[in-house]
């Protein structure tokens, strides 16, 4: 016999159920943004959804386990199905596979907002749900929250994250040679991408944001001023020299910068949301 679906949320008054969870996926035609990596085996399938729940030790997994019903075989079982990509033959199982793999934590939210935001408009959620029309609510509501002066506020709030700069960059292959550069900059006022090429060194130009940059680069490229180069930066094994052209400053007219501040507003306004409106039971 099946075992009974696991009750996960509550919104209002309604309690919906794994199952239930699962049947609003499929309606929704929700999926993942993300592709996990596939574990080469068992046990590294294992460590890595103990890292995904912070689980240090056996006896954690367990507990949270047991917490949702669950036993240490149901978790092997499940992983070992996804692993293989083989669908489950029980609904329970179809159930278990849902809420043990890595997409559970986006899927369920996704689903508990759409709930949720006709939780704030109607006092009574009565089943069977319209998800697409859900959606559809949901998506409106989204919409209302990214207003000019919302995405204008939080674009000067997250300002530098958005900055971008127009630079050049060489590597060396010691202290010694970038410095020899550096200098070849500040006295001789030769531009870095000429040093570059005279040397055969590996460099590039363009435009970058400071977001896709490494640490310790943007550091460096936020205290320097326009037409100016940086002291060598150590990376490893090898040593960076910047010079920054321009800064561009951030604008809601780039396409990515208004992709970016929108997935921001939607993620700060459906956190609110969830606290106001969800009752987690798993």
């Amino acid at each position: 016999m099946d075992r009974p679906a696991l009750p996960v949320l509550v919104v209002g008054a309604h309690t919906l159920d794994l199952r239930g969870v699962r049947t609003a996926i499929a309606e929704l035609g929700l999926r993942s943004t993300t592709t996990p990596a596939i574990a080469p085996d068992l046990q590294a399938a294992i460590t890595a959804f103990r890292y995904r729940y912070d689980l240090i030790s056996a006896e954690d997994c367990h507990r949270w386990l047991a917490a949702r019903g669950l036993l240490y075989a149901d978790l092997s079982a499940s992983l070992q199905r996804q692993r293989a990509g083989v669908v489950a033959a029980s609904a329970f199982e179809q159930d278990i596979d849902l809420l043990l793999g890595a997409a559970w934590p986006e899927l369920a939210s996704a689903v508990a907002t759409r709930l949720a935001v006709a939780a704030e408009s109607t006092p009574v959620l009565t089943p069977p749900f319209d998800w697409k029309q859900l959606d559809r609510d949901f998506l409106v509501w989204a919409s209302d929250r990214r207003d000019l002066a919302a995405r204008t506020r939080l674009l000067t709030q997250t300002h530098l994250h958005w900055l971008r700069a127009v630079v050049h960059l060489a590597e060396f292959d010691s202290a010694e040679s970038a410095w020899e550069a550096h200098w070849c900059v500040l006295q001789d006022g030769e531009p870095l991408p000429a040093i570059a090429a005279r040397a055969a060194l590996a460099h590039r130009s363009g435009t970058e944001y400071l977001q896709d940059l490494p640490p310790s680069v943007a550091r460096a490229l936020v205290q320097l001023a326009p037409g100016s180069t940086s002291e060598p930066i150590a990376d490893g094994a090898r040593w960076l020299l910047i010079s920054l052209e321009r800064v561009i400053e951030p604008a809601l007219s780039e396409p990515r910068i208004a992709e970016g501040i929108d997935r921001q507003l939607d993620a700060i306004a459906i956190e609110q949301l969830l606290a106001r409106q969800v009752r987690w039971l798993i």
